[in-house]
């Protein structure tokens, strides 16, 4: 391609959309020998853990397929009622 020029040239349109980029398909292939080996090692040493480090090593794995949820607080400033109202199986129960 001439210095300057932009873009693709005449008649090359470049990789199809959707298709997936050399450097994409290699690191895939990276991650899925690095769990293939490494997963056996990882429950085998999971395996013998005390139990509050096996927790702490399990949920340090499981973000990565459930992530944590955020927590959410209300806050207001002043008297104000807040009604939150349950509903299950098409009832409604109020609670304040």
């Amino acid at each position: 391609m001439a210095k300057g020029v932009k873009g693709f040239q005449k008649g090359n349109e470049g990789r199809p959309v959707g298709s997936k980029s050399t450097r994409t398909i290699e690191w895939e292939n990276f991650g899925k020998e690095l769990l293939e080996k490494g997963m056996p090692r990882a429950l085998e040493i999971m395996d013998t853990c005390e139990d509050d480090k096996f927790m702490n090593h399990f949920t340090g794995l499981l973000e990565y397929f459930k992530p944590k949820l955020a927590r959410t607080e209300l806050k207001h400033e002043g008297e104000q009622t807040l009604t939150v109202k349950f509903i299950e199986d098409g009832t409604e129960d109020s609670k304040s």
